[in-house]
């Protein structure tokens, strides 16, 4: 995969600058020297899926300006025009390394999500703003035993600041699909002596925006640990939208006992490894700090006008995604207080809505709704076995209604007992599957920050018994 950098710092007249201005400043107390602070901008590209590199450099001032007209970031912006249907946004990732007078060296993290409507960057100025502020970013480790091997023959030995840091993809840990059916609910029936259960979902019903986020996940030595048998802790954030427009889709139907049914989209997935590389004098042979990260994301939905194409299937999705389904996942018995199933049963005639359960599990306001089980679709298409495949099995993205947790999608279960003669009247318990990792918030209130941690369902997989 092709990854181009655009330094795109250029002094042009207001009146004919198009493209992004990014404003950046600091929390309050928080003193940084703009020139010591170097920054990564990528987009995602929605008709390869690529991570496109649009600046990597030291900041010369409060502003970074990105030239839409730079043929680069050109394409990248018009790369979404087939999935446009007037409001379409994307974010623009920003990485930030903040050189400190001490010597030690801050990073951000998850990197920053500029909110970027292409149809308008291309046409116009648009300005963003990004803030500052420690209690967000960790310290990088710096490679010194590495940086002196490196430099036995430079002398005399550069501040830091004459180092960049980057991260890069890791070749064949890249993995970029073509139009897959992505399972967003699961509905099986697993009983004989059981009820009719009715599902449905919708997307979109209120006119709100369908958000696909971006998941990033890191860890120490990812791959290495792997190889030498060791256990791999990833800290994972839901974090920005590679997609966010006013589309529509719904799905609906009724699950007879010992069956099973599912509702898919059409879209296209991305799996990006990277490493986090530190550069001499900005140039030359790079050398890892040990970070890495794995970045996952819907690039592109198939859509028919404004409605989402997908539709209902029959019997359980391919066996080898639910193997990897399963091992990445563990099943909970649903018991919500205040809800219908605050008993642990859906009687008949009883229902219970989507929100009210995305709610359950959104303890950190994370607006995480319809986990959508990309590392084990990677797993399953690729082929990838072993350990590689146990660590991304659990991943998933999210696939929400609108960009605030306020917003949930629309849609539920209930319990029909008899239906047409099918089925029998006893009441249903509720299962389903969670992800075996917790995912991390930010959550940042004035100068203060702290991470708060919260369980993801996936699949959505709904087991009744």
């Amino acid at each position: 995969m092709v990854v181009a950098a655009v330094v795109a710092e250029v002094v042009v007249p207001n009146l004919i600058r198009r493209g992004v201005v990014v404003e950046f400043s600091t929390v309050s107390g928080f003193f940084v020297d703009w020139g010591g602070i170097y920054v990564q901008v990528a987009a995602i590209n929605a008709d390869t899926g690529s991570l496109v590199n649009l600046f990597a450099g030291y900041l010369k001032g409060p502003e970074l300006f990105l030239d839409s007209q730079e043929p680069i970031f050109r394409g990248v912006l018009e790369s979404y025009s087939y999935l446009d249907r007037g409001t379409l946004s994307t974010c623009l990732l920003i990485d930030i390394w903040v050189h400190l007078r001490n010597g030690s060296i801050l990073r951000a993290e998850p990197p920053r999500c500029v909110e970027v409507r292409p149809s308008k960057a291309l046409k116009e100025l648009v300005r963003a703003r990004v803030t500052l502020n420690p209690e967000s970013m960790v310290e990088v480790r710096v490679p010194q035993r590495e940086i002196l091997k490196k430099q036995e023959t430079l002398a005399p030995i550069m501040p830091l600041e004459y180092f960049c840091y980057r991260w890069e993809n890791v070749s064949g840990y890249t993995y970029v699909t073509g139009w897959v059916d992505l399972p967003i609910l699961i509905v099986h029936n697993d009983a004989y002596y059981s009820g009719v259960v009715y599902w449905g979902i919708s997307l979109g019903m209120y006119n709100e925006r369908v958000t696909f986020r971006i998941s990033v996940s890191y860890g120490f030595d990812i791959l290495g640990r792997l190889a030498e048998g060791e256990s791999v802790d990833l800290k994972i954030y839901s974090t920005g939208w590679s997609i966010s427009e006013q589309y529509w889709f719904s799905a609906l139907g009724d699950v007879l006992p010992l069956r099973y049914q599912w509702a898919y989209i059409r879209a296209r997935i991305a799996h990006i490894h990277q490493v986090e590389m530190l550069y001499l004098f900005c140039s030359g042979d790079g050398i890892s700090t040990g970070n890495e990260r794995i970045l996952q994301y819907v690039y592109a939905v198939s859509v028919y006008g404004n409605t989402i194409v997908g539709g209902v299937r029959d019997g359980p999705p391919p066996s080898d995604l639910m193997g990897w389904l399963f091992a990445g996942t563990r099943e909970e018995k649903l018991t919500i207080p205040g809800t219908s199933l605050e008993d642990g049963k859906l009687d008949v005639g009883e229902n219970i809505p989507f929100p009210l359960i995305f709610s359950y599990y959104d303890t950190c306001t994370a607006d995480f709704e319809v986990g959508i089980p990309v590392g084990a679709i990677i797993a399953t298409l690729l082929g990838i076995t072993g350990p590689y495949a146990a660590l991304i099995a659990p991943l998933s993205i999210s696939l929400g209604a609108g960009q605030s947790s306020s917003v949930f999608v629309v849609g539920g279960l209930q319990n029909y007992g008899v239906r047409h003669g099918q089925g029998f009247n006893v009441y249903e318990e509720v299962y389903m599957r969670v992800s075996n990792y917790k995912y991390t918030k930010e959550q940042c209130f004035l100068f203060f920050c702290s991470r708060c941690e919260y369980n993801v369902p996936v699949g959505i997989y709904f087991r009744t018994y």
